[in-house]
């Protein structure tokens, strides 16, 4: 079981898919100021 993150800590990063399709590192957009991620389940 890894560290848990703390008060402060940066989110660890991770790939995930624009609405293209296209792969993005979450760590590319923070220093742009601050990132928001959702979730959405999809019942199709």
């Amino acid at each position: 079981m890894g560290k848990r993150l703390q008060v402060g800590d940066y989110a660890p990063d991770g790939v995930v898919l624009d609405t293209a399709g296209q792969p993005h590192h979450l760590a590319e957009m923070w220093p742009q100021g601050p990132t928001f991620l959702t979730f959405l389940r999809h019942f199709g």
